[in-house]
This record gives structure tokens, C-alpha cells and sequence, in this order.
């Protein structure tokens, strides 16, 4: 899978709404596979946006701790997030 990265213009693209939680929980997973190619144990965080792997939707996925994807079933999602303010994330 293709992964856009900088300078790529799409990644600067205003991402819709999900309004199908079917095709929210389809890029969820597909973020889980690609994110659980790019983890390794030293890495601490890992994250990345749908726009990141071509869906225009406001869907991030994200790991905070040493333990890998694949050890911990556990994943941290949001859908529609939205930044109130910097160093701050609001779920709607």
C-alpha cells in the first residue's frame, strides 16, 4: 500500500466527515495493517491519518507506549477528531 507522504498536496486536502461507520471501521483496519508495518519496539509512538493512505476522511490511528501492535491488541482510534487548541485533541 502506498503511503503519500511530504510534499504531497493531497496530505494538505480537507478531509470529509464520516457519515458510513462501515467504511470507518474498513480504513480503521487498513490503518491497523499499515501501521503495524512501520512499528518497531523502539518506537515509542506511531500514528498516522487515512489521508495518509488516500481516504479523504477524518480518521486517525495511533499507539503510545513501547508494546507493538501486533503484542497489544489494544489500538487507539479517533473519528472525526478535531484540534481546539495546539497540544490538545477533541473527539466529536
Amino acid at each position: 500500500m502506498k503511503i503519500f507522504q511530504e510534499p504531497d498536496k493531497r496530505l494538505h486536502l480537507v478531509s470529509s466527515t464520516v457519515k458510513n461507520f462501515d467504511e470507518a471501521k474498513k480504513i480503521t483496519q487498513e490503518l491497523v495493517e499499515v501501521t503495524r508495518g512501520l512499528d518497531r519496539p523502539y518506537k515509542l509512538w506511531i500514528g498516522m491519518a487515512a489521508v495518509q493512505i488516500g481516504y479523504k476522511k477524518r480518521i486517525i490511528l495511533y499507539k503510545k507506549g513501547i508494546l507493538r501492535l501486533r503484542l497489544r491488541r489494544v489500538r487507539n482510534y479517533s473519528i472525526h477528531p478535531r484540534v481546539k487548541t495546539r497540544g490538545t485533541l477533541e473527539q466529536l
